[in-house]
């Protein structure tokens, strides 16, 4: 599904507005049309997630 849709969903809710777009799930060679399109961050198991939502309240704060 990401490959068929997951770059026009990102464009869609950067175009309306959103601030950071996090999507779940390694992107692998989609990474850069996803970034492109306005994905700031992956989360995905393995991941630092401490390192995450650290991040993510930056954002927010």
């Amino acid at each position: 599904v990401y490959a068929a849709r997951a770059e026009a969903a990102a464009k869609a809710l950067h175009d309306a507005g959103a601030k950071h777009i996090y999507l779940a799930g390694r992107p692998g060679e989609l990474e850069a049309p996803l970034r492109a399109a306005g994905v700031g961050d992956f989360i995905f198991a393995g991941g630092d997630a401490l390192a995450m939502l650290k991040a993510a309240y930056e954002h927010i704060g």
